[in-house]
C-alpha cells in the first residue's frame, strides 16, 4: 500500500508532503517534499495532484485542521478524493463517514512503533531526509496543565513529521500495524 501525506501549511510552515509505501514491517519513505513558504492554496492542490497522479491507486491523506478544510473542498473539486483527517486533543479516534478525528497521540503511534522498532527506512538521496531526521529528535511529548499529552517539535518544524505520520496512520487503519 502506498500513501501520500500532506501536512498543509502556508505562512508559519510549509506544506509538507511525504510518500510512504508499506512492505510488512517496514514503511519506506519515498518522497519527501516541503512546498516554498507562501505558496498559494491553488498551487498546493495542483502539486499534490501531480504527485497523486504519479502513485495511481495511492491514497492521499490530509490534515484538515484548521485551513485544511477549505483547501479539502479544492482538492474534492480536483478529483483527488482526499481522507479528511481532523488532529485532535481528544482520546479516541472517531470517522464520520467524511472526516477523521484523530488524536495527535493516535496519529503518531504507528510512525513511533516503526522508528523505534527500526523499520522506518527513508530512501537514500532525498532533498529532505536530513530535515526529516531533526525533526524527528526535536519532536517531544510534554504533558500539559490538564494532564494532557500535547506532542510538537521543539526549536524545529514538524510538518514533515506529520506528513509522514499521516501516510504511515493510513495503513494501520486498514491494516494492523507490527509493534
Amino acid at each position: 500500500m502506498i500513501s501520500i501525506g500532506a501536512d498543509l501549511g502556508q505562512a508559519q510552515d510549509p506544506t509538507a508532503l511525504a510518500v510512504a509505501e508499506v512492505h510488512t514491517p517496514e514503511f519506506h519513505v519515498r518522497h519527501l517534499e516541503r512546498l516554498p513558504l507562501g505558496t498559494p492554496y491553488p498551487k498546493v492542490v495542483e502539486r499534490i495532484g501531480d504527485l497523486v497522479d504519479r502513485l495511481p491507486g495511492a491514497a492521499l491523506v490530509v490534515d484538515a485542521t484548521g485551513v485544511g478544510r477549505a483547501v479539502l473542498d479544492q482538492m474534492n473539486e480536483a478529483g483527488l478524493a482526499p481522507v479528511a483527517v481532523t488532529i485532535t486533543g481528544g482520546r479516541h479516534t472517531s470517522y464520520d463517514g467524511a472526516m477523521w478525528r484523530v488524536p495527535k497521540q493516535a496519529l503518531l503511534r504507528p510512525l513511533v512503533a516503526v522508528t523505534e522498532a527500526g523499520r522506518l527506512k527513508v530512501a537514500e538521496g532525498l532533498t529532505d531526509a536530513e530535515a526529516l531526521q531533526q525533526e524527528l529528535l526535536a519532536f517531544q511529548r510534554r504533558i500539559t496543565e490538564s494532564g494532557n499529552n500535547a506532542f510538537e517539535g521543539v526549536g524545529e518544524h514538524d510538518d514533515l513529521v506529520i506528513a509522514v505520520a499521516l501516510a504511515c496512520w493510513w495503513p494501520s487503519v486498514r491494516k494492523p500495524v507490527a509493534a
